[in-house]
């Protein structure tokens, strides 16, 4: 017996009736536990170095993080990260904490690509220390943008061009690392 999942069935605890070199067939026996859509938080995060994306790909797949999308700044640490490495690092993860999906990582945009993406139901908050106070969102949104800048912070001309289709938002009254920035910005939208 062993427990097989998906986003569209489920956990199963299945059987295996039969197993080859070439194939492998399984029988779902008992539906364990059903899957159920979680909020849609999409974190976009700069490039950093790549053992700080595995931190951020591991942790905020465990809390439950819808898409990741890595951004081109002008401080970006690389613009090279090992995607397959990643997926690899976000399925260990789901499987460890339960989730039932595996989040989609895409490749790294540009910030003219994101501002493209505006709309269709679509919120996008800026983490900046010039931002508002953090307060729970409270809207009939499909999907939540979390936008983290790279070590240094994102220049004047990059923040003045997210913040004219996102809302700045400061989650902390210390000056964050990048990457704690990023999973504390997407775990606050979960509360």
């Amino acid at each position: 017996m062993i427990n097989i999942f998906n986003k569209n069935d489920g956990e199963c605890e299945c059987k295996i009736v039969e197993i080859s070199a070439k194939k492998c067939v399984i029988l779902p026996e008992v539906l364990v536990k059903s899957y159920v859509q979680s909020r849609q938080v999409v974190c976009v995060f700069s490039l950093i170095k790549q053992k700080n994306i595995e931190l951020i790909i591991q942790k905020c797949t465990e809390i439950g993080v819808f898409r990741f999308i890595p951004l081109k700044t002008e401080r970006s640490s690389s613009e090279n990260i090992n995607i397959p490495r990643l997926n690899g690092i976000a399925i260990e993860a789901s499987e460890q904490c339960g989730r039932l999906d595996i989040p989609e990582i895409s490749s790294p945009i540009t910030i003219n690509e994101l501002e493209k993406m505006q709309g269709q139901g679509r919120v996008f908050i800026l983490l900046n220390q010039n931002g508002t106070e953090f307060q729970k969102i409270q809207h009939n949104s499909d999907e939540i943008y979390i936008i983290s800048g790279p070590e240094g912070g994102f220049t004047e001309n990059e923040i003045n061009q997210l913040a004219s289709f996102s809302k700045k938002v400061k989650i902390s009254q210390n000056i964050l690392r990048a990457e704690t920035a990023t999973i504390l910005g997407c775990g606050l939208y979960f509360l």
